[in-house]
């Protein structure tokens, strides 16, 4: 799931890295990972793929910033680069399940995951698992390409989110103002749909756009950035008790 996403590591030349942005989105894999190796002991370790949906908004935001201030952003650019480093290792891995799934798999399974790698190329999949059985039921654990939900709906999120940015880099609107509505519509969305629909709605874009467009909203704030080293470190190990802490009180339900 997240190794295709190393899409955001230094797009642009002049972006500077943060390593403690990183270590955060590298705890984010970790307990992601725990949760489905040990389900029982790490019960809320699925929030992993949402504090990296947070990550991911802030690091492509601040990128397309930069570059719309710089004068250097372009559509072709942008999406240009996301194809040179998302369908090398997505089709290498695509490959490798079919090969997998051809020796594994029961004639039905193997025909579900054909489906499922046509639509994952599309970014389209999440809206083909709605149809299908929830994220945590036991029919889960015969779909290879489950994972792959994410990516496609951070695929569908920056296939318009550099159009907004531009929009609203090019009519001098509040930036920040404007973005945090589009987050709050998002969320709301989320709120009161998710009593109703919580398995479809885990995979549907318009339910998680919110997270992603909070990372972007954290990149247009101008926020104070601390200069003594303790007050770094708090903030950082502050992120990790959070990220620890959901991922050990926060459940399915």
């Amino acid at each position: 799931m997240i190794v295709a996403q190393r899409v955001l590591n230094k797009m642009a030349v002049n972006f500077k890295y943060r390593a403690d942005i990183d270590a955060l989105r590298g705890l984010s894999i970790l307990v992601v990972v725990l949760f489905h190796a040990f389900p029982e002991q790490f019960p809320g370790g699925f929030i992993g793929v949402d504090v990296f949906f947070v990550i991911s908004g802030f690091l492509i935001t601040s990128i397309i910033r930069q570059q719309l201030h710089s004068g250097s952003f372009t559509f072709s650019g942008f999406y240009a680069k996301r194809i040179r480093r998302i369908f090398p290792p997505l089709l290498f891995h695509l490959a490798i399940t079919l090969c997998l799934g051809w020796f594994f798999l029961f004639p039905e399974e193997l025909q579900q995951l054909g489906t499922h790698v046509f639509k994952t190329q599309l970014f389209i999949q999440n809206f083909q698992l709605i149809s299908e059985e929830g994220y945590f039921n036991v029919s889960s654990d015969y779909k290879p390409l489950l994972h792959m939900w994410s990516l496609s709906i951070e695929e569908q999120f920056y296939f318009f989110w550099p159009l907004v940015m531009f929009v609203l880099s090019s009519r001098k609107m509040k930036v920040s103002y404007s973005i945090f509505i589009i987050t709050l519509s998002f969320f709301c969305l989320n709120v009161y749909a998710v009593k109703a629909f919580p398995d479809q709605l885990y995979y549907n874009s318009l339910a998680r756009f919110w997270e992603i467009a909070i990372g972007g909203l954290l990149a247009t704030l101008k926020l104070p950035t601390p200069k003594r080293q303790s007050f770094k470190l708090m903030s950082f190990f502050a992120g990790v008790f959070l990220i620890v802490l959901g991922t050990f009180y926060i459940s399915k339900s």
